[in-house]
């Protein structure tokens, strides 16, 4: 008997200190009307290829894979949309002088983007350029003209 109430203190020690460490309601913090994470992945309607924010090679187009450096977190805010690449954590950046790049995250106009569901085109809000991925010049800004090159869809 004094074997069994030994061994029932032990396993009662260890259990309950691992549950009061970490409760299930701490580690989820309370946010009212959170937006949820959306991940979207942009394909150019003229290539049919995806927008790619790989590592080491910028963004450009490449084959859908539906891999994560093709998956883009959409963050909306005071009307504009800010892409963040799910592989790095960086985000789409436009400038005329620099293309487009991907950049640490900082909330310039530099990376603040409207997505057109109507038009399919992903207009730039500083430069109000568009995104564009022609062929042979790769992603890039470009004069918003309607054309299948700058048709992205998600």
């Amino acid at each position: 008997m004094n074997k069994l109430i030994r061994t029932l203190s032990v396993a009662v020690l260890v259990v309950i200190p691992s549950a009061l460490a970490s409760p299930a309601w701490a580690e989820t913090p309370v946010v009212a009307d959170a937006p949820p994470i959306v991940y979207l992945t942009f394909q150019h309607e003229q290539s049919g290829k995806c927008l790619d924010g790989s590592v080491g090679q910028g963004v450009r187009l490449n084959n859908c894979n539906g891999g994560r450096y093709q998956q883009w977190r959409v963050d909306t805010k005071d009307g504009t949309t800010r892409l963040r690449n799910r592989i790095g954590g960086e985000c789409l950046d436009g400038s005329v002088g620099q293309g487009v790049r991907l950049n640490t995250c900082n909330g310039s106009s530099y990376q603040k983007w409207v997505i057109n569901s109507d038009s399919k085109a992903i207009p730039h809000v500083q430069s109000q350029l568009c995104l564009d991925g022609s062929v042979g010049q790769g992603v890039r800004l470009n004069t918003c003209n309607g054309s299948s090159y700058q048709k992205w869809s998600h």
